[in-house]
Order: structure tokens, then C-alpha cells, then sequence
């Protein structure tokens, strides 16, 4: 089984039990990350973050973090909160997805299907590479 992220700070809620079957159904291993021990993730054979966005109000730092340790993760983020504002941010870090949370598991598996054939965009050069400073 391929091996899927799931950062949330609820373990145990009925979207994250959504969330579990649907990744099941679609052969993932959803390993579940409480948002305290984000710091400490092994990165290795991870092929898909879904994130929760509650974790954060900054979802372009933590978006972009994730994608510096591995650029060619795919990252979907859902959230309770339909914000165009927020979807943006996140697209524009790196996420391949932003979708408001469901409990429908048809539609959490068709989402994910469709994130998981979406091509990984490349990772953003922030400015100060540009300018050359570390």
C-alpha cells in the first residue's frame, strides 16, 4: 500500500473516519499526524499529504515546508470553510488541491481520484533564492 499523511489535530472524527475509508478503498495507508508532531515527520515514502486545514492559519508556510522536504508530494488540503482566499494560497504553495471537508465518501474518493492523476506543480522559488540569499 502506498503511503498517505493525514495531518489533522482530531484522530478521531467522523471525517477522519470518512477520510480513512475512502483512502482504504483507493489502496492508501493513511497514517494519522496530529498537527504537535508535524516537526518530527519521516519523509521518505510518502506520496500523499491530506491536510486538515485547521492545523494552521498559515497554510503557505506549512504547504511550502512540506514541499521543500519532498517536491514531489502531492498535497490536498481540506477544510470546514469554503475560502476562495485560502484555496488560492494554497494552490499558489504548492497544494494540488483545496476542498471543503464531507462526510460523503463517494465524493472524498472521487476528489482524491482526481487530485491523485493531477501533475505535482513545481516547487516555488522564493524571493530571497532568487536574489541568491540563503
Amino acid at each position: 500500500m502506498k503511503q498517505c499523511l493525514l495531518i489533522t489535530p482530531r484522530v478521531d472524527n467522523l471525517w477522519v473516519r470518512a477520510i480513512r475509508r475512502s483512502l482504504s478503498r483507493l489502496c492508501w495507508e493513511p497514517k494519522i499526524v496530529e498537527d504537535r508532531e508535524i516537526s518530527s515527520i519521516r519523509w521518505g515514502n510518502v506520496g500523499l499529504v491530506i491536510l486538515d486545514a485547521v492545523v494552521t492559519k498559515d497554510l503557505t508556510s506549512l504547504i511550502s515546508a512540506i514541499r521543500a522536504r519532498d517536491p514531489l508530494v502531492r498535497i490536498v488540503v481540506f477544510s470546514s470553510v469554503d475560502d476562495w482566499k485560502r484555496a488560492r494560497e494554497a494552490i499558489l504553495a504548492g497544494a494540488v488541491d483545496f476542498a471543503v471537508k464531507c462526510l460523503d465518501e463517494e465524493q472524498i474518493v472521487d476528489i482524491l481520484t482526481k487530485d491523485l492523476l493531477q501533475k505535482v506543480p513545481p516547487v516555488a522559488i522564493t524571493t530571497s533564492e532568487v536574489r541568491g540569499v540563503s
